[in-house]
């Protein structure tokens, strides 16, 4: 009995030191990442090649900042190992991520092979046995309000996968059935509600694989990806007016690998990365909340809401109006360019390892 007073002694105590070092800022309150591409462009043609790297969307893309989730602390771009940066500006696409853009052309001479490498450090908030006691509160994105006409509004726009203004007879089984949830329900919390009790009561998950299909074809279906449930989810909210999109996420795992195929003409080698991919919504103009229907931590995933719940999240993109799609697919930039790329993510820090290395 002495002995397991004694251990729940010290694991308090313990418990209590790191909060302590992180209140007084011993140790930061986040984990921090580096994600890495680095991508191989060979000429085989007969011509200079004049490389912009708009040409190999969505490589270039910078993690955003999200207030109490992550924090992109910096960015390196490299050209055959030298540094690069002061010859890049960010620029914003149309679902509103940063992108860089070289406004200088990068020359690729036939025959030569170039090797571009982008490296971003990301701080994301640290969630201890995935607990919240050290995070800050989200800061809310750019919310609306619903007494507004929303049609004007990008967050429940028909468009990419979304497209619900077409009328064939799936869309037009999913417009019913969002239409008897919208008459069944009080407000539009309990229309999300019902939105993610029938997802989780309803689909089943599916194996990875590549693409995202049509929220029609999830709905008829029953089953699909983490990319598809998202989608569905996002389109069964837009038909009831309720803003959302999908954030595209990876999760850290040290031991995941995913390869192309040895056939491909494209070797694309992603190491540390499952690819994820979950819906945020908003029902006021005040803050959003992340639907996960795969991955969720709790019985209800809008509990706990907008605050990042493991610290092996990191979110790199958002799609708002464009098709999912469009940041899965890596393409070559022009058909006289060969192309290799491999993704990273590499686990840098931890402040438990920090402070233990502190004691001792």
């Amino acid at each position: 009995m002495l002995r397991r007073v004694l251990l729940v002694t010290i694991i308090i105590l313990f418990m209590y030191s790191i909060y302590l070092a992180l209140v007084f800022g011993i140790v930061p309150p986040y984990v921090t990442y580096s994600y890495e591409i680095t991508i191989r462009l060979t000429n085989v043609g007969c011509n200079n090649y004049h490389l912009n790297t708009t040409s190999l969307y969505p490589l270039f893309i910078l993690a955003p900042t999200i207030k109490g989730w992550q924090s992109l602390r910096a960015y390196y771009v490299y050209l055959n190992c030298k540094l690069i940066n002061s010859i890049f500006k960010i620029t914003y696409d149309k679902d509103g991520n940063k992108y860089l853009v070289n406004t200088k052309p990068i020359i690729i001479k036939p025959g030569e092979t170039i090797t571009l490498k982008l490296v971003q450090i990301i701080d994301v908030n640290w969630a201890p046995f995935k607990l919240n006691l050290f995070r800050k509160k989200a800061t809310p994105l750019t919310g609306v309000n619903l007494n507004e006409d929303l049609s004007k509004y990008s967050f429940i726009s028909p468009t990419g996968l979304w497209n619900y203004k077409n009328n064939t007879s799936k869309w037009l089984a999913l417009k019913i059935f969002t239409s008897n949830i919208e008459k069944s329900s009080r407000n539009k919390l309990e229309e999300v509600l019902k939105c993610v009790n029938w997802m989780r009561n309803n689909v089943k998950p599916s194996l990875p694989r590549a693409g995202v299909q049509s929220p029609t074809v999830t709905f008829q279906t029953r089953i699909g990806t983490c990319a598809d449930q998202a989608t569905l989810i996002v389109a069964m909210l837009r038909l009831m007016k309720i803003p959302s999109f999908v954030y595209l996420a990876f999760i850290y795992d040290p031991h995941a690998v995913e390869k192309s195929p040895p056939q491909s003409i494209m070797k694309v080698a992603i190491y540390n990365i499952h690819r994820h991919v979950f819906a945020m919504a908003s029902l006021d103009n005040k803050q959003w909340f992340p639907i996960d229907m795969t991955i969720h931590t709790y019985d209800m995933p809008i509990e706990n809401a907008f605050v990042n719940t493991s610290d092996r999240i990191i979110i790199w993109a958002q799609a708002v109006i464009s098709d999912v799609n469009k940041f899965l697919i890596i393409k070559s930039p022009a058909m006289n360019i060969r192309m290799s790329v491999t993704m990273r993510l590499k686990f840098l820090d931890d402040p438990i390892l920090k402070f233990i290395k502190i004691l001792f």
